[in-house]
């Protein structure tokens, strides 16, 4: 007779609680986009205005226009 340790049946049960979260994880971000933007911004500082390149990514789950 084959008997399974308990050890086992908690990674068992630990995969597949890990893979249903990833499950929903992708099915919830199945309509999300990357947005990128990039730019300068004019900082006025003490000693008068620096201009400071910005970049920005990221994850959009709206509607796209």
């Amino acid at each position: 007779m084959v008997t399974i340790s308990s050890k086992y049946i908690y990674r068992f049960a630990l995969f597949l609680f890990i893979l249903s979260l990833m499950a929903m994880l992708f099915s919830s971000c199945g309509g999300s986009h990357w947005g990128t933007r990039a730019g300068v911004d004019v900082v006025w500082g003490p000693g008068g205005p620096r201009v400071q390149p910005e970049l920005s990514v990221g994850l959009y789950n709206g509607g796209r226009w």
